[in-house]
């Protein structure tokens, strides 16, 4: 308890003196007159029913009555501390409850102030006037009884409806702490934050009970607010009982920042102009951090100056005031002109409409344009947004966007600078970051949706559609008037894309095409005729893809990275598919010919245009052309959808309004992507899987690995086999087309292909000639034909060969501590390759025997030895027991090795050898990955083919 020494003591310490009662009355007073002339305010913008809810509110919560609209039981909280009604306002509630008389009731004053804020009042012109009801309660009520306040609260709410208000009623004790009931049936206090409070000190109306202490409370003292609140008690120039004390505006933390920040993020897309508004304010208290002055310090600054006019006093007005100046002092024109849009839209005035009887608020804000500099003409566009042409509407909205896009930079730059923050709010502040760039990023093909705050509609009469040269590209562009071809170039159209399904679906998705609108094609660079063009609009309004992204992604998709989730994909667009084969006679076409169409034609797909939707609601459009269109789309869906992802493959819809073949060629491209999804996506197979397309003579190997998609041209089958026989990091599977090689050795062999074993494939073509396929460990392919004695003696050459180069390379990884395989655990593994009556092959088993001439057979071992950089290498041989250098030898090395072999040879008969062993290790390093069984059988082949056309010499 304070004494006398302590006030004395207490009051030297303030730098001001304590005001005595004729100023405290004054300042009293003051905030008195700017509540009357708010409240007289409040009853201008309301209609006389809707002026009974002001004269009603007091005493519906002062009293309980059973005739009442709000009656919940005789026990519910009330009384309103300092406050009875008057007759006037007893008469009027008689009107709406006739046998109401007012009488004593017992619980007494647990109702301490009531407080109204909202549009209503200010300089906000809304058709639906919003008052928000501040109730104070005592803090001794019991919880049941709360409940029963909050019930006869909603049901005030409920009869204000009725009148056309919108008003939210919110419970609040005296420590200015919100009463709230939870799903969960428990019942809370949540301190508010240190917005409400100054929303409340700067803007609130107190209609009944107790004053706010903080209005009497100097500026130059706020810093002292409780010092000097205990010593205006202590000398009696306050009665507790008089005041309702919230205390001062606390210091804002960052967290609450951030966190005010992510609530107006969270209206942003539904409320743009607001939501600019508001985050602006936010970036000046950031700017201002931590020494931030809040409006309601101004405002109190204000009244204690004797500033009281009204206009400059209103709670929006000063908003904007404060933001108009930040963005003055950092030179900011375009954002300034936007805050003055974003003011004079949120006020709702329409200054270009003349008015017998203006408003106070028509009339503040003509001074404020005037200000502003504004010309009628300039009034006449900005009252006429609903019918701004296209342009207009999407600069605009690309302003708003920007705003909201520098606010949300600024905001997160602060948030970094204060790692303690929450992490919900930095995750919030993140995704809110995803949303705007959903909305607002530029890329190339990506469609931008206007909002519907911006323009509410943009349907058109009448649409023309051409496509013309600009510069080194082709441009599609759409008027709302007939223009010749010429003039196409000068006149600005409402749209311009790349891609036709672009500029279409541009249209739809922005409703400038509906039921009503015609459409034309006008003459330029392209085939389209109205026909195919009126297809594809049917196509794309069936679309879920259009519908889905007018529609707000949850939050929780901008948790994750944006995936694909749909697709359109449309097949040779505005493409006279006739003319381009030019002069051949076929209607029709076979769905295996999609590819291989006619002599002269790889294929007859010309163009793929794709409107692809994903998770974050961003729709986007991409156009590939040319030849290899359909592997650009190919090579890049598998990019855009890796098969290491753990998501579901987007949907896939294809069509195809050429007047040709679009049938099957539809048809074609469903079964080429389902081969296509069982390759990739399939858990059976490896997602490093090679996959094979043939068009015409023409192959295409498409392989996902390293988190790259890459795909390798062959022109021949023979090409083919070589490029599947290059080095594979790992097991890698190979996955034909159902169309590509149909009936061949290759096809019979890659559908016995197994991971970790060495395959061999043998046909023995003739009594001497032999073809051999071997798949190795890591599914390389390599083909040989050749010469052979006797079939047991070449096979089990080949057995052991592969048994030895096995051996080697776990012999080498053990060396280098980089075992990745038990290699000599390894199966080899012979099928015998039988051609069949239907034109394919059959795979049987083949064992392996061992050799009947075993004694003409003995060991050729060939060990490499590395040379020069960019040189072949050198290989010494061991044949039997004699050992030939390279270095010694030379060239003449084979014949030497010939001679020996033929030496050994009790028949004297020229057959082929075959080598034994290889020994790689010297030059190992320099094929720059992991040697496997297909590099060893390349040089196998090239040394046997040297001995073999030695021996026919010697």
């Amino acid at each position: 308890m304070l004494t006398e020494a302590n006030v004395n003591k207490a009051e030297l310490s303030l730098q001001h003196p304590v005001r005595d009662k004729l100023e405290q009355r004054q300042i009293l007073k003051r905030f008195v007159q700017i509540t009357l002339g708010r409240l007289a305010r409040i009853r201008l913008d309301l209609s006389k029913e809707q002026q009974l809810f002001l004269d009603a509110l007091p005493v519906l919560l002062h009293t309980n009555h059973p005739q009442f609209p709000c009656f919940v039981s005789d026990y519910t909280p009330s009384g309103i501390c300092r406050y009875q009604p008057s007759g006037a306002e007893i008469q009027k509630l008689q009107r709406l409850s006739p046998g109401f008389i007012p009488v004593e009731q017992d619980n007494h004053e647990q109702i301490l102030s009531l407080f109204l804020s909202g549009y209503c009042g200010s300089i906000i012109q809304s058709t639906q006037q919003y008052i928000q009801v501040w109730v104070c309660h005592a803090d001794d009520i019991a919880l049941n009884a709360l409940l029963q306040l909050r019930r006869k609260c909603d049901l005030i709410e409920t009869w204000a409806k009725l009148l056309n208000l919108k008003v939210s009623i919110v419970l609040v004790d005296r420590q200015f702490r919100q009463f709230q009931q939870h799903a969960s049936s428990t019942l809370t206090h949540v301190p508010q934050n240190f917005l409400q409070l100054d929303r409340l000190y700067r803007g609130a109306v107190m209609i009944a009970g107790r004053m706010p202490l903080w209005w009497l409370i100097p500026p130059e003292h706020d810093v002292q607010y409780r010092q000097y609140s205990s010593l205006l008690i202590h000398k009696g120039l306050l009665k507790p009982e008089e005041i309702i004390d919230f205390g001062p505006i606390p210091n804002i933390t960052a967290n609450e920042l951030v966190e005010l920040a992510n609530q107006e993020f969270a209206q942003c897309f539904d409320q743009p102009y607001q939501a600019c508004m508001s985050l602006l304010l936010i970036e000046v208290y950031i700017s201002e951090f931590p020494d931030t002055e809040v409006l309601a310090n101004q405002f109190k600054q204000a009244v204690y100056q004797d500033q009281l006019d009204l206009n400059q006093l209103d709670s929006y007005l000063m908003v904007f005031r404060r933001v108009e100046a930040y963005l003055k002092a950092r030179h900011e024109d375009q954002r300034l002109a936007l805050l003055r849009r974003c003011f004079y839209y949120q006020v709702g005035s329409q200054l270009s409409q003349r008015t017998a009887e203006p408003s106070w608020q028509h009339k503040q804000m003509t001074a404020l344009v005037a200000e502003w500099g504004w010309s009628q003409d300039e009034l006449k566009r900005i009252d006429g947004r609903m019918q701004w042409p296209c342009a207009e509407v999407l600069d605009e909205s690309r302003q708003l966007f920007n705003c909201l896009n520098n606010s949300c930079r600024y905001i997160a730059e602060f948030a970094r600078r204060h790692q303690d923050l929450p992490e919900l709010q930095l995750q919030a502040l993140k995704q809110v970051a995803k949303q705007l760039h959903a909305c607002s990023d530029s890329k190339i093909g990506k469609l931008h949706i206007i909002n519907d705050a911006v323009a509410s509609s943009l349907q058109e009469k009448e649409l023309f559609i051409s496509r013309i040269k600009s510069q080194d590209h082709f441009i599609w562009l759409v008027f709302n008037e007939r223009f010749k071809s010429r003039e196409m170039k000068q006149k600005p159209p409402l749209y311009r894309a790349k891609t036709l399904i672009e500029l279409l679906s541009w249209c739809l998705v922005n409703e400038l095409i509906v039921d009503e609108t015609s459409i034309h094609v006008l003459g330029g660079e392209h085939d389209l005729d109205e026909d195919e063009l009126l297809q594809i609009i049917a196509t794309l309004r069936q679309s879920p893809l259009l519908l889905q992204a007018k529609q707000f992604a949850n939050d929780d998709a901008f948790a994750k990275p944006a995936r694909l989730t749909k697709l359109d994909v449309f097949i040779n667009v505005a493409v006279d598919v006739k003319k381009e084969i030019s002069g051949k006679r076929q209607a029709t076409i076979a769905h295996t010919a999609a590819f291989d169409y006619h002599q002269q034609q790889n294929n007859i797909i010309y163009n793929i245009e794709v409107l692809m939707l994903n998770s974050w609601g961003e729709l986007i459009c991409q156009r590939y052309e040319g030849p290899i269109s359909l592997l650009n789309f190919l090579a890049e869906f598998i990019q855009m959808v890796p098969p290491s992802a753990t998501q579901t493959l987007p949907a896939l819809a294809f069509h195809s309004h050429c007047r040709y073949f679009a049938e099957p060629i539809v048809s074609r491209l469903r079964e080429l992507l389902q081969d296509f999804s069982n390759c990739f996506y399939n858990s059976k197979l490896s997602m490093h899987t090679r996959f094979v397309l043939q068009m015409k003579q023409q192959f295409f190997i498409l392989q996902y690995q390293q988190n790259q998609i890459s795909f390798k041209g062959a022109r021949s089958e023979s090409d083919l086999i070589k490029r599947l026989g290059q080095e594979q990091q790992r097991y890698s599977p190979i996955c034909l087309d159902r169309y590509a090689l149909p009936g061949s050795k290759l096809a019979a062999v890659v559908d016995t292909m197994l991971p970790d074993t060495v395959q061999v494939f043998v046909e023995f073509t003739e009594p001497d000639q032999v073809e051999i396929y071997i798949a190795d460990e890591k599914g390389s392919v390599c083909r040989q034909q050749m010469q052979y004695h006797h079939q047991d003696t070449f096979v089990s050459a080949l057995d052991t060969f592969l048994f030895s180069t096995l051996y080697r390379l776990e012999t080498q990884e053990k060396q280098q501590n980089s075992l990745s395989l038990a290699y000599t655990d390894i199966p080899i593994v012979f099928y015998q390759l039988t051609a069949q009556q239907n034109g394919y092959y059959q795979v049987s088993d083949m064992p392996v025997k061992s050799s009947h001439h075993a004694g003409e057979h003995f060991s050729i071992i060939a060990i490499a030895e590395k040379t020069a950089a960019n040189q072949a290498p050198l290989f010494n041989i061991i044949c039997g027991d004699k050992m030939f250098a390279a270095m010694d030898w030379g060239e003449d090395i084979y014949e030497a090795v010939a001679r020996v072999i033929m030496a050994k040879r009790r028949s004297r008969m020229h057959y082929p050898c075959y080598i034994s062993e290889l020994e790689l290790s010297d030059i190992s390093h320099s094929y720059g990955h992991k040697l496997q069984t297909v590099d060893f059988l390349a040089y196998k082949y090239q040394l046997e083919a040297k001995i073999n056309e030695a021996l026919l010499r010697v």
